[in-house]
């Protein structure tokens, strides 16, 4: 009953979150200088997503315009020219919220792992339709995915993690 009471009260609180996403200029919404999160390499890819299907996920932001999330949707934006994007301020959070948020969202995503079989059938039904997802990372080829699983999985035993943001790399 208790625990019942305590998710009732944790949706209510997400769901009183006011959110709204509005299209500002460029010009006002500014990186966050400590990022610490090296997205070079993603951003010509978003870039190439962006121009493909749209600004479709937008950039949180702090009440001043800082980035919150969406660093490499922002560069991508520059790279294209566009003149405005789509934020989400997230007025509502407290700095210590906003600072542990932003690196939250960006780890999250590192537990996230492919059903090889699902991508598999996903692809080659897009292939057949002649969509082609190559440009992205994907390939058609099930050794190539197979080998990318295994590598990921080889990596792991021999992989080293930061103790205090657990960032992973190999020797």
């Amino acid at each position: 009953m208790a625990q019942s009471k305590n998710l009732e009260k944790t949706i209510a609180k997400i769901e009183s979150r006011s959110r709204e996403a509005v299209w500002v200029s460029i010009d006002n919404v500014k990186p966050y200088p400590n990022n610490p999160r090296d997205n070079e390499a993603a951003v010509d890819k978003v870039k190439a997503s962006i121009e493909r299907y749209g600004f479709n996920v937008p950039i949180c932001v702090d009440k001043n315009g800082v980035i919150v999330t969406g660093h490499t949707r922002y560069k991508a934006a520059l790279k294209i020219g566009m003149q405005k994007v789509l934020v989400i301020y997230l007025k509502d959070l407290t700095k210590d919220e906003i600072d542990s948020f932003r690196l939250v969202d960006n780890k999250v995503s590192e537990f996230a792992s492919w059903d090889c079989d699902k991508l598999h059938f996903e692809l080659s039904d897009l292939d057949m339709k002649g969509i082609d997802l190559t440009e992205f990372g994907f390939s058609l080829n099930m050794d190539d995915i197979v080998e990318e699983e295994e590598e990921e999985d080889n990596h792991k035993s021999h992989e080293y993690t930061c103790p205090f943001c657990g960032e992973t790399w190999s020797s």
